[in-house]
Formats: structure tokens, sequence, C-alpha cells
């Protein structure tokens, strides 16, 4: 949820991430800046078993156990206040870490020639994305007065990101780079070594 770390300007807000805290739950500056330390700083230690585990046990199951699990937290997190709150979000971003997963997809399964294209239509429908949940959220929040229910609705996104994932995408750990893209040039082709 890239809404959640929104608009930051008081004046202009509708209550996302920081301003959120401040003002529907009543956080100092330090008591934000603890709880996203708090609760962000072992997704980023995470991420880095996410990897791990993606290699060992499946892009597919690890990218989707995130999405899952980390949607299902993070949205959790605005039903409740206080150590329920913390506890959730830290699960989010500990689960929602494992969506890292997903970024090998882009150069697995596309080709060198195709590469840059693919990345970048990606990347712009994520920016894209992100701007539509922004302005949604706050929509929303304004109209069931609820970050809950905003969020709720919003999940539907990551939810078929899920199943997309898990009905669409092939399962890439353990396999070659050329295997997968068989029409790029092998290093063998120039003479050269296949690394194992």
């Amino acid at each position: 949820f890239q809404a959640e770390d929104g608009i930051r300007d008081v004046e202009r807000s509708r209550g996302l991430g920081d301003v959120y805290k401040r003002q529907h739950r009543g956080y100092s500056a330090s008591g934000i800046t603890a709880y996203w330390l708090l609760t962000s700083t072992p997704a980023g230690i995470a991420i880095f078993l996410a990897g791990r585990f993606a290699d060992t046990h499946g892009r597919k199951k690890i990218a989707t156990s995130g999405l899952l699990g980390g949607t299902l937290f993070i949205v959790l997190s605005y039903y409740f206040s206080g150590a329920l709150m913390w506890a959730s979000h830290l699960c989010g971003a500990v689960l929602g870490s494992l969506t890292v997963a997903l970024g090998v997809y882009g150069p697995e399964l596309f080709s060198t020639n195709q590469r840059a294209k693919s990345n970048g239509l990606i990347v712009a429908f994520s920016v894209l994305g992100s701007a539509t949940g922004l302005l949604l959220v706050g929509s929303m929040t304004d109209f069931f007065d609820s970050y809950g229910h905003a969020f709720t609705i919003t999940a539907v996104g990551p939810l078929i990101a899920a199943v997309l994932v898990m009905l669409k995408f092939p399962e890439t750990a353990k396999t070659e780079l050329e295997d997968l893209n068989p029409g790029d040039v092998r290093p063998e082709d120039f003479g050269g070594t296949k690394f194992d």
C-alpha cells in the first residue's frame, strides 16, 4: 500500500501515513518515528530471507504469501489501535517484504531485446497504480469516514495480483535464464563456458 506513505502535508492531507497517526491516533513526531523504526526495520531484514526462500521454495508461493499476508495485516492495522496496530503493521511489513520475489520476473520473463520496454511498462503501471490508490483511498476515507474501510476496498488490487501470480505466472525458481528465454544468446555460442 503505497498510499499509506502518501501525502504528508498536514494542511492538504487526507490523513494517510504519518498524518493519520498524528491526527487519528494522537502520535507525536517521536512516536511516529518509533512506530516506523520498530514496525518496518524488521521488514528490511526479511527481504534478505525472502530472496533465499523464493529460490528454495518457489517464487510463486513466496510472492503470493507476501501479497496475501502483507495485504491482510496492513489492512487490519487500520482497524486496530495500540499494540495490536503495531503488531499488525509489523506482520504486514514482514510478510509484504516477501513480494521481493516478484522482482525477478522482469528479467526472467522477458528476453533481452524486450526487457527495457517491458520493465518501463511495469514501472509506468506501478506509478499509475500508486497515484490512483492515493486518490481512491482519500476519496473513500471521506465517504466512509474510515481508513480501514478504504484500505479494505483497495485491498482487492493486491488480492487480484496474488491470484494472477498463482494462476498465470510460471515458476522460475531453479530454472536457467537461457531456458526461460531460448532466443537469448548463450555464452557457449561465443566459445564461452556455461556458469553453474
